[in-house]
């Protein structure tokens, strides 16, 4: 047996119902999306929606960001004392060319800084379409890039720059609407011994209160800060939750990467130059460096700076970009300026080819989204509005290749170049958008492709099962796993099921898993409704009335209810979600009788109920206002599809008056509504002194009494004037010439 849980009241679960479970269906295949049609199916949104915490989905819409590695290792280029360093990343040179602090603050003292440009820097990033900023605060080797009085070690006091570019960074951005993040290493060498093959040091509690003062001094001398970008170390998990909550108390907007360790941060980063070519549920960023060799300056080997290298290089980014932002990520491109403050002109030169990109196709990653369709062989799309974006790159455009799109359920109104007036040649195989490629590649970096629809993208994954017979099993590889940004595992399981009727239905879902946690707690959405449900009750549990419309697509998602980190893994495994489909009761709205005096004005108003068909003296009759005459009886049954709600009013009957000032009388359509009664009504007068249990006509000893009357009349004397009742009296007769009276009839 199972229990019946209805997700519209989730929180009375334990005390719901039982009904019969463990109905065995057979396997279904997912529907091929080109036996269906556009407008015959409404499919789910096609866009991957961001985050339901609004300060994580504010830092989402950023998408593209300029990061920077900034400090006195950019004097060095990757090279000290003429000799090239070969391990390691550039910024860290002084732990992998052992310099001494006298020979790197000699350096540092060489720092003018003179090309700096705070204004320039976020101009560029503001003419890319970027959105935010991030830049090293302080890096491993623990120099403070900002004016502190935690440490004389900083830019102020030890370079002959001798000012403040993050504050000079912050207004800077601030005047560009540009959002501005940090970047601040847990380790720090002047605390504790470097190591740079893991930079996976423990700790030591006494660098937690330096910590802190430095997360103060960022978080409150430099306005809003919307990133937290932390790196490196190993704390133990207190401490991560503490450096978490400091940032929580001074910022709350704030958002945290993963490296804060410890499953506490908001969004998940993964290791440098990771770009993840698949799709992945929940915040994340891929971090993409010029040169993946290099964060901060090398003008060494590792960054070719060749001029045959800048299409290459321009090309990798807006790749990376758009794989990154069609997977559902935020994207940010790192450049190392020099010791001097200024970008490399061949950095530059990718910078800006990025942005004239950008500008070519405005919308493409602006406001995109990524999208629930298959990752193509061909190349990535992202979703804006009622426009789809397909990207191809020069390497997949050939003149005549045919790509295609599986399961778009929108009507199509124009497939373009985008930026341009032409057309492709395009064709639909039933959901499936099948288009021509013709001549060279337009776009040498990478080739848009804009589609027009008719409405918010749709669709209706290729994994969708339609109900057979009242029927659907989702298994096997139709229950499709979301990825986690950590990439480890299913943050969410999802299953499709298509209503081919052309009525509504109620579903009934059962589901099962050959792996469950029993006291482990899931959520299960349908719609707009969800249910929380133990692992026992998830697999034992009935989820009860989910209406799916006609012709419509619905999604079953399984995720955890209160994960202890969002990118958690679920630990289901073997999930089979059997739909059973009903159609829906409906209720019929009582029928109307106004009966005026005479017969001219008599009329019967039917009410417009979906899924209810009423019938006057048999005949169908349309919803609204009917004439009335003589004995009418109406009548209400369920309309194909429908079922009548049990116990619902089915039968209304009238007769009308034919006279003027005649009262109408109603013909017995069942049991009395109102019976006759001695009882006091609610208006009647009463004596507020009068024992309810007392005969009036004895006096409270018991004696027996004749009750006052009034002189000259035979009523009993209430101490009212005779004239009120005699008003009243009018009132009611006239009031009732002119009754609308309705009789109700119902089912046993």
């Amino acid at each position: 047996m199972r229990r019946s849980i209805n997700p519209m009241f989730a929180s009375v679960a334990a005390t719901a119902g039982l009904v019969l479970g463990g109905i065995a269906l057979p396997a279904q295949a997912s529907i091929p999306t080109d036996d269906l049609n556009p407008g015959e199916v409404t499919g789910v949104p096609a866009s991957v929606p961001y985050s339901d915490e609004e300060r994580v989905a504010d830092w989402q819409e950023l998408q593209f960001g300029l990061f920077l590695h900034w400090g006195v290792y950019s004097m060095f280029e990757g090279i000290y004392e003429g000799e090239v360093q070969t391990i390691g990343y550039p910024e860290q040179i002084k732990a992998w060319m052992d310099i001494p602090d006298e020979a790197y603050l000699a350096e540092a003292a060489q720092m003018t800084a003179e090309n700096w440009d705070a204004d320039a820097v976020c101009q560029t990033a503001a003419d890319l379409g970027m959105k935010y900023v991030k830049i090293t605060t302080k890096h491993h080797d623990g120099f403070a890039m900002w004016d502190t009085e935690t440490t004389d070690y900083n830019v102020v006091e030890q370079t002959a720059f001798g000012q403040d570019p993050i504050a000079q960074l912050a207004e800077a951005c601030n005047e560009r609407d540009i959002e501005l993040g940090f970047y601040f290493s847990i380790i720090d060498w002047t605390q504790h011994e470097a190591e740079p093959y893991q930079n996976r040091n423990p700790i030591p509690e006494s660098m937690m209160p330096l910590i802190k003062d430095q997360l103060t001094e960022l978080l409150t001398n430099y306005g809003p800060i919307s990133e937290l970008w932390f790196d490196m170390g190993g704390p133990t998990a207190d401490q991560s939750e503490r450096m978490v909550q400091w940032v929580n108390e001074l910022q709350p907007n704030t958002v945290i990467n993963s490296r804060v360790w410890n499953d506490k941060g908001d969004f998940e980063v993964g290791g440098d130059n990771r770009v993840h070519s698949d799709l992945r549920t929940g915040p994340w960023e891929s971090i993409l460096s010029i040169f993946p060799a290099c964060w901060g300056y090398c003008s060494t080997y590792k960054a070719d700076r060749s001029d045959s290298n800048i299409l290459p290089k321009s090309q990798e980014a807006i790749t990376s970009l758009v794989t990154v932002i069609s997977g559902g990520g935020q994207f940010a491109y790192n450049i190392g300026p020099k010791g001097d403050g200024s970008f490399d002109p061949f950095d530059q030169q990718v910078l800006d080819n990025i942005g004239d990109w950008m500008d070519r196709h405005p919308s493409a990653i602006t406001g995109a989204h990524a999208t629930w369709f298959d990752v193509p062989d061909w190349g990535r799309v992202t979703a804006n509005g009622s426009d789809l974006y397909l990207f191809v790159p020069s390497a997949e455009w050939e003149a005549g290749r045919v790509i295609g799109l599986s399961g778009l359920a929108n009507g199509v109104e124009a497939v373009t170049i985008d930026g341009t007036e032409t057309t492709l040649e395009a064709e639909r195989a039933g959901l499936d958008l099948r288009v021509t490629l013709a001549g060279d590649a337009p776009d040498e970096l990478m080739s848009v492709i804009k589609v027009s629809l008719d409405g918010e993208a749709r669709i209706v994954p290729t994994e969708t099962v339609a109900l057979a017979d009242g029927a659907a099993e989702i298994t096997g590889d139709d229950v499709v796993g979301r990825l986690s940004p950590k990439g480890n595992g299913f943050t969410d399981l999802d299953g499709y099921v298509l209503n081919e009727r052309a009525t509504p239905v109620m579903l009934t879902l059962d589901i099962s898993a050959d792996e469950v946690t029993p006291e482990e707690e899931y959520r299960v959405t349908f719609g707009d409704r969800s249910v929380v449900l133990t692992g026992t009750e998830l697999v034992e549990a009935s989820i009860t009335d989910l209406p799916l419309e006609a012709g419509a697509v619905g999604r079953v998602r399984i995720d955890y209810a209160d994960p202890d980190y969002y990118a958690d893994g679920l630990d289901l495994a073997g999930v089979t979600i059997a739909v059973t489909a009903a159609s829906p009761s409906v209720t019929p709205t009582d029928v109307t009788f106004t009966d005026e005096p005479g017969t001219e004005d008599d009329t019967i108003t039917v009410p417009a109920v979906e899924g209810v068909v009423y019938l006057i003296d048999g005949e169908i009759v349309d919803a609204g206002t009917h004439p009335g005459e003589g004995t009418v009886t109406v009548t209400a049954a369920a309309a194909d599809g429908y079922v009548l709600a049990e116990g619902a009013a089915t039968e209304w009957s009238h007769e009308f008056s034919t006279e003027p000032g005649e009262q109408p009388t109603d013909e017995p359509t069942g049991e009395p509504t109102d019976k006759p009664t001695d009882e006091p009504t609610d208006g009647a007068s009463e004596d507020p002194t009068q024992d309810p249990t007392q005969d009036p006509t004895q006096d409270p000893t018991g004696d027996p009494t004749q009750a006052p009357t009034a002189p000259g009349t035979g009523l009993p004397d209430t101490g009212a004037d005779v004239g009120i009742y005699t008003a009243l009296a009018a009132a009611l007769l006239l009031a009732g010439a002119a009754a609308a009276l309705v009789a109700r009839r119902r089912r046993a």
